[in-house]
């Protein structure tokens, strides 16, 4: 909890009520640098954070009441980008709530759209011979319907696996999983001709991978 009353400074908490049957109400508290939480107040909050007729807002400084990302949601989504078929049970465990509290935090990410959907690593070199290809892009022609034409023409590539505009020297960057290099010849092909003479590909086949992904760096990103 030290971490979310570090969060809340220059910033106002409100608590709402959300029982049946009873109008929304509100407890606004508001912390300043300057000032220490009390422990009524730290143990009100830590107790809200854990059962599900309360929600805890914060509100920035532009007066705009956002959902909070506390602790507990961070644990949550920390866990489960390493542990998608972890059950609830032994996720509410890990978490420290009931499990029902748990399943209505995670289905509420869910729904905004914080986590999901869930996918599985394949361990592709145990099932099928493969050949990976970075690709840098640069177009002759910078107008927005160059990029968005050259954009839809690369997602409707089942192999371009993962394609991103950049800044630098050049425009885009392709990650493209072929069959074997004959195949990948026949992509690199039909990418030219989507604006013909006006593609450049450089491609770059991936020799090792000495660090494949395995989810975001979330204690740094979200300064736990």
């Amino acid at each position: 909890m030290s971490c979310l009353f570090a969060s809340l400074s220059q910033h106002k908490v409100q608590v709402k009520l959300k029982m049946p049957n009873i109008i929304w109400c509100g407890l606004v508290y508001e912390v300043t640098a300057a000032q220490t939480p009390s422990n009524s107040l730290y143990q009100l909050l830590q107790w809200l954070l854990t059962i599900e007729c309360f929600e805890v807002h914060f509100k920035d400084t532009h007066n705009h009441w956002t959902d909070t990302m506390d602790r507990i949601n961070q644990n949550i989504i920390s866990i489960l980008q390493h542990e998608a078929r972890i059950t609830n049970q032994q996720l509410a465990e890990r978490v420290g709530l009931s499990p029902s509290s748990c399943l209505n935090r995670v289905r509420k990410m869910e729904q905004k759209g914080l986590i999901g959907p869930y996918l599985s690593v394949l361990n592709l070199a145990s099932l099928c011979r493969s050949v990976t290809v970075i690709a840098t892009v640069s177009l002759k022609d910078q107008s927005t319907e160059a990029f968005r034409l050259f954009q839809q023409q690369a997602e409707q590539i089942d192999e371009v696996v993962e394609c991103y505009t950049v800044s630098g020297a050049f425009d885009l960057f392709l990650r493209i999983v072929a069959a074997d290099m004959a195949r990948y010849n026949v992509i690199n092909d039909r990418l030219l001709d989507v604006l013909p003479g006006m593609v450049n590909i450089s491609s770059h086949v991936v020799l090792t991978e000495s660090k494949p992904f395995r989810g975001y760096p979330l204690q740094q990103l979200l300064g736990q």
